[in-house]
């Protein structure tokens, strides 16, 4: 987040192609506050081991910019990142209305880009790596609710792709895109869907939750995997029967 708000201007334009940014410049200035912020939590990095753990980090997110800013740059419909670390349900309640109940959630979006000359959103969520980055079979399957969440949390934008950005190896991987969106994602890849498929998508993420909360109501406090397991800090409340069978 800071990072590109610091440098928002050189980012832009080095996504216009009007001036390119040598992201390679910036390596102190990721070090330096990486610093800064470790001693602002008093935190001692002057031993090498914690060098290197800033050095290794350092590299990551300067290789993390450099490979976004060049898919950025490559896109036909320009986009550029305009917010971070976006929270929602903290100060302005959001609630997911189904049947009787209401259900509030609160949330921070990592980042939204937008289109320069349409007012056409793009969500995207950091993973540290490619574990993380589930696909659109697991939304439909109720395993993965983060990014419908998020556009739910949206309400009136018109959000046409949820991506996730791997830190570690710099992808971004497009897991929900409109299809018409052909610039970002294609026809062939299963997370192309059209506006009424989204809608859908949403909808039975609604009535997952709803079936999740009843579950809870009942005492099976289970999401993913569906089983008891030994070591869940809820076991002592939880009243799902099959945790009987692992004890």
């Amino acid at each position: 987040k800071q990072y590109y708000y610091k440098y928002k201007e050189q980012i832009k334009e080095h996504i216009l192609g009007e001036e390119v940014f040598q992201v390679e410049e910036t390596y102190d200035y990721i070090i330096n506050k990486m610093k800064q912020i470790m001693g602002h939590m008093g935190l001692e990095y002057e031993s090498r081991l914690w060098q290197m753990r800033i050095e290794n980090n350092a590299t990551k997110i300067l290789n993390f910019v450099k490979a976004d800013l060049d898919r950025l740059s490559k896109l036909k419909k320009k986009a550029i990142p305009v917010d971070f670390e976006i929270d929602f349900g903290r100060n302005d309640s959001f609630e997911i209305n189904i049947g009787d109940f209401k259900i509030p959630f609160v949330g921070a979006i990592d980042r939204i880009d937008k289109y320069l000359d349409e007012d056409k959103y793009i969500l995207i969520d950091y993973k540290n790596s490619v574990y993380g980055a589930r696909d659109i079979d697991d939304m439909k399957a109720g395993l993965s609710l983060q990014l419908p969440i998020y556009i739910l949390s949206q309400k009136d934008k018109n959000i046409v792709a949820g991506i996730y950005g791997i830190i570690s190896n710099g992808e971004f991987k497009v897991r929900i895109g409109n299809v018409d969106e052909k610039h970002l994602i294609t026809r062939g890849n299963k997370g192309a869907i059209t506006k009424i498929e989204l809608e859908d998508l949403l909808d039975k993420s609604k009535n997952i939750i709803k079936s999740y909360m009843h579950s809870i109501h009942e005492g099976d406090f289970s999401v993913n995997p569906k089983e008891c397991s030994p070591f869940c800090i809820y076991k002592n409340i939880c009243r799902y029967e099959e945790k009987l069978e692992v004890e």
